[in-house]
């Protein structure tokens, strides 16, 4: 219930970023940072430059025991 509860707001919190054109954060000295979605492109801009998530996970009830103790996760 709980996994059901955490990827309904997940959802609901990158839809509501996917949604916004820009955000400024911070002024941090004298530089200023940007993040953009540029959806023609189909690229995230941090500072202008192209910006990758990269995110993964591991289950670890599907992984065979010998390789779980092996890898010492």
């Amino acid at each position: 219930m709980a996994s059901i509860l955490i990827s309904i707001f997940l959802i609901f919190i990158f839809s509501s970023i996917a949604n916004l054109q820009q955000i400024t954060t911070t002024t941090i000295g004298k530089t200023t940072r940007t993040f953009t979605i540029d959806k023609e492109a189909n690229v995230f801009l941090m500072d202008g430059k192209p910006f990758r998530y990269i995110s993964g996970e591991i289950h670890y009830f599907r992984i065979c025991g010998i390789f779980y103790f092996f890898f010492n996760f």
